[in-house]
């Protein structure tokens, strides 16, 4: 039985893994984490991006939480790629108007 559940971890860690980022570190005093994230990120992730979820998805807080879980992961990769795309746009526009 455990066999089959790390298969389906593994799995899901597989099919999303645009969502988790290379390790974070435990960070120092000043708040950052080793990879440059900030402890906001660290403490509170899961909840600031199930309100965004929630918000795509125009739900409660409280459905998101109980979403299906293939489906909240792939309104995270969703909305992870959006933002990656937006961002690539806006840098083109500074670029092309050479906004700094």
């Amino acid at each position: 039985m455990r066999g089959f559940f790390l298969s389906v971890i593994r799995g899901i860690d597989k099919k999303f893994a645009s969502l988790f980022d290379k390790g974070v570190d435990e960070g120092d005093e000043s708040g950052e984490s080793g990879s440059g994230s900030n402890s906001f990120a660290a403490n509170y992730g899961w909840i600031y991006s199930t309100e965004q979820v929630a918000e795509l998805e125009r739900i409660s807080l409280d459905n998101a939480y109980d979403m299906n879980i293939l489906q909240y992961l792939s309104d995270l990769v969703y909305i992870k790629e959006k933002q990656k795309n937006e961002r690539k746009m806006i840098e083109e526009i500074n670029a092309k108007y050479k906004l700094r």
